[in-house]
């Protein structure tokens, strides 16, 4: 997620082998622990899934995230779940479903993600599905059509924390998304599991946020931290 503000970021990326073409992505994403005091900032930790296009310095045009949203006290402390959209930079927030709310007394709890990236008849039409794990109750179906340039398939599946202070924040967190997990994911109507497809990238690190992995069973984990107290 990229938004003004003081921002602060780490990440952990899975890159595609060669000549796999992912259309189809599955897994598991749990907030795990939140506490907060304070105003003027935001934190957003995310399964980001970098699609096949990409700058001439490497950046990703096109990306889909799936994104745990924690508020400042200002703001109730709220969590939020929802998807967004990348089209060459521009930020979409793909209907008709809203954002879910995620309830603090209810953590952890986990929620299944599901991302289709259209081929053939469907190209550039990207779907996106959030499910409870706990109820198996459907929360939210997002849809997006790239109409222009779309991509074709997934490249990288990344893990990411993202703090954003604003001007005269005072901030005291501790915000905890573990684990983002990749099980399953299709290309054409073979399944495989995800850490036979994608293999460990590189890292970035940065002050008050984190990131992890581990593989096991074929499954990627990825998880999620931002912690610290002070003012801006």
């Amino acid at each position: 997620m990229e938004r003004g503000g003081q921002q602060y970021l780490s990440r952990v990326r899975f890159m595609a082998d060669s000549g796999n073409e992912v259309t189809y992505l599955t897994g598991k994403i749990k907030p795990y622990y939140y506490s907060n005091s304070g105003e003027r900032y935001t934190i957003f930790q995310e399964r980001e899934i970098n699609l096949n296009r990409f700058d001439a310095s490497g950046e990703p045009l096109d990306t889909i995230e799936i994104v745990i949203e924690y508020e400042d006290a200002l703001h109730g402390g709220d969590i939020k779940l929802y998807p967004v959209v990348y089209d060459e930079g521009s930020l979409i927030y793909p209907g008709p479903d809203p954002y879910i709310d995620v309830s603090g007394s209810s953590l952890p709890h986990e929620y299944n993600y599901y991302v289709l990236i259209g081929s053939g008849s469907t190209l550039g039409e990207y779907e996106i599905w959030l499910q409870d794990t706990t109820t198996e109750e459907w929360l939210g179906y997002y849809y997006y059509d790239d109409d222009s340039d779309p991509s074709q398939f997934i490249k990288r599946s990344v893990g990411s924390s993202e703090l954003l202070l604003w001007d005269g924040s005072t901030f005291s967190f501790d915000a905890r998304t573990s684990p983002i997990m990749d099980e399953w994911c299709r290309q054409g109507s073979t399944w495989d599991r995800p850490a036979d497809v994608f293999s460990y990238y590189n890292r970035q690190y940065d002050s008050y946020v984190s990131t992890s992995y581990s593989t096991g069973s074929g499954i990627i984990y990825t998880h999620a931290y931002c912690s610290g107290s002070g003012s801006s």
